[in-house]
């Protein structure tokens, strides 16, 4: 990959000496605005400098010599493509098509990619974590490493996500734990209500809605018996708001609701009729990263009708990809409140952080 400074008088000028040298499908690394100075230092002047580069041979196979034929055709073909996407989409869509172009990447910057491919990150993100790794790599005159460069990655992911990075504290009394049939419920209901007891001396309560299952209330049951916290059964919503008064004095009331196929509407607005959710409330999806990335975000879209805002995501132990965490959460943009990553309770119950979600999204295995 060729790389090249540019330094002008505007944004516009150093563009157009970008494509002069560099063509049409350079990459744009970074740019910045500089005081050039004259005359033993004075008498300033503001430039722009920018960082750009271009792959020499950006349709190379690594595996077989193609043709000269062949290697003109599809280069050809690459060229009317990019045209393409440069009439038709936004300047960011732009980037990310020619970056997507290239493989002849350094050795670093490639084997972080990789990390985050194989760790299920999409393409888009990839794509913005690539130009950060390649102005970063580049500035520091090739001579990072790939642990390095993870680090940056790491940063990237910190800085995207650390304001929804909700922690332990909860401002509602009353926590409807929501999601489909399987994801582990009312077992993360039991670890978060074990570790509200003994670490903040909370005073809890349990209501069950999930009376479609007698196991269901039954697991609670035991748990609360366990923990030592009372229990009511609501089979509708006079029942759940007897039991909500009779708890008004307890800090917390965790809320287990119905493990139903929420692919269908009928289900959430049967949820909805009978909880007649308030604005105070908090209501909890938890979603298992077992499951399919496609039907987490079809559950999570159903559950929008709700004023559903904040996630647990379970069986982190069962699966070795996570980017369908950030995948998911850059679509709706929900508090990640904590992950399971065991059937134990209370212990296995992770709080996240930004340096803990950052580096599950790289691929660090924390259990």
């Amino acid at each position: 990959m060729k790389v090249k400074k540019f330094i002008a008088p505007t944004m516009p000028e150093a563009m157009n000496q970008v494509k002069k040298e560099l063509g049409e499908s350079a990459i744009i690394l970074d740019s910045r605005e500089i005081k050039t100075s004259r005359f033993f230092g004075l008498f300033g002047k503001r430039n722009i400098e920018v960082l750009a580069a271009v792959d020499p041979q950006p349709t190379r196979n690594r595996n077989a010599v193609r043709s000269k034929k062949e290697t003109a055709n599809h280069a050809t073909k690459r060229s009317n493509h990019v045209k393409s996407v440069q009439k038709t989409k936004t300047s960011e869509e732009k980037v990310s098509a020619r970056l997507s172009l290239s493989n002849e990447y350094p050795h670093p910057v490639e084997s972080t990619l990789q990390r985050l491919r194989q760790n299920g990150i999409d393409e888009d993100t990839r794509a913005n974590v690539l130009q950060t790794l390649l102005s970063t790599y580049y500035k520091k005159d090739e001579e990072m490493t790939e642990s390095e460069l993870l680090d940056v990655t790491k940063e990237f992911f910190k800085k995207e996500m650390s304001p929804y990075i909700q922690g332990t504290a909860k401002q509602s009394k009353h926590l409807y734990i929501l999601g489909p049939t399987g994801v582990g419920k009312t077992t993360t209901i039991a670890k978060m209500a074990a570790n509200d007891k003994m670490k903040y001396s909370k005073d809890i309560a349990f209501i069950t809605l999930d009376t479609y299952r007698i196991a269901a209330i039954e697991q609670l049951k035991t748990y609360a018996k366990i923990l030592d916290i009372p229990i009511e059964v609501a089979y509708n919503a006079e029942d759940l708001e007897a039991a909500k008064d009779k708890f008004e004095d307890k800090d917390l009331i965790y809320i287990d609701t119905a493990g139903r196929n929420y692919m269908k509407n009928e289900y959430i607005h049967q949820l909805k009729d009978m909880a007649k959710f308030k604005e105070q409330d908090q209501l909890i999806c938890v979603l298992s990263l077992t499951s399919k990335e496609d039907d987490m975000n079809m559950i999570y879209h159903q559950f929008s009708e709700l004023p559903v805002d904040t996630v647990i995501f379970t069986k982190a132990d069962e699966t070795s990809t996570y980017g369908q965490i950030f995948n998911l959460w850059k679509k709706h943009r929900f508090d990640i409140l904590a992950l399971t990553n065991g059937q134990d309770v209370p212990n296995d119950l992770l709080d996240v952080d930004e340096e803990v979600l950052a580096r599950i999204m790289v691929g660090e295995k924390l259990w």
